[in-house]
């Protein structure tokens, strides 16, 4: 499984069917296919990618096209309609399967001549939209050293004659309030601020990591050529090393 994000995951399952044409073969097959999916813990808008030789034409209507079709939408998949992926001197057959539950504008699937086999190949692309940040707005009051200078400031260059002179403790109290808030928002005011979501960072590139890292590789193979104790000695030196340095990266982030 690759995880996308949050809860969604891509699960990729590879198949292979032996070019039988028994009934009971194709039974079996579709059986255990069956049951290896509803085994994946598809939720929350997970995916699932299923490739492979299924040596099932899709080119020709058949009894085994009509079931394996049937069994993929009961697991809500369907299959990419391919060109022939298999062209012999006397028959042309698409039985190379490319199936998922991504939407069709997701996926895209090219047809390669690879000359590895008498199959050609499948490259398969799909689209995932971006990630998007999530930003979230407040509103504060504007506070560092020098506003709250600046209020300090305007507070003592009040003459406090409507709180002085008020006839009753609400109006000294309202008139209070008055002249606190008009200072308070001509000094602090009140601004919008916008904070964004932190994704999860990687590790970066390190130039040291990637030295330890050729260095252990090549301990490594030359230990296999030899099969000399010193050298198995040094490679585990040099993978201890890699590692260490690893870990010390993975502390940083």
């Amino acid at each position: 499984a690759v995880k996308l994000h949050g809860k969604v995951k891509l699960y990729i399952l590879a198949v292979y069917r032996p070019p039988h044409r028994n009934s009971d073969h194709i039974g079996q097959f579709l059986d255990l296919l069956s049951d290896v999916i509803s085994s994946l813990p598809v939720m929350n808008g997970s995916k699932v990618l299923l490739i492979g030789d299924v040596n099932i034409d899709d080119l020709r209507p058949s009894p085994a096209k009509a079931l394996f079709d049937d069994l993929l939408a009961s697991h809500n998949l369907t299959r990419q309609r391919l060109p022939a992926t298999r062209v012999t001197s006397t028959s042309k057959s698409s039985i190379d399967a490319v199936c998922s539950n991504l939407a069709d504008d997701l996926i895209g699937v090219d047809v390669l001549k690879t000359a590895i086999s008498d199959h050609t190949g499948q490259l398969c692309s799909l689209s995932f939209p971006a990630r998007k940040l999530v930003t979230t707005t407040s509103i504060r009051r504007h506070l560092n050293a020098d506003s709250l200078s600046k209020l300090k400031h305007g507070l003592a260059g009040e003459h406090w004659r409507d709180v002085l002179g008020s006839q009753t403790a609400e109006e000294a109290y309202n008139n209070l309030m008055s002249t606190l808030m008009e200072n308070i928002n001509l000094t602090c005011p009140l601004i919008k601020s916008r904070r964004k979501q932190n994704l999860k960072s990687s590790i970066k590139f390190d130039p040291e990591a990637k030295i330890l890292r050729e260095e252990f590789l090549e301990a490594e193979n030359k230990f296999l050529l030899t099969n000399c104790l010193r050298d198995k000695q040094s490679a585990s030196q040099r993978k201890k090393a890699y590692d260490n340095k690893l870990r010390s990266l993975r502390r940083e982030r």
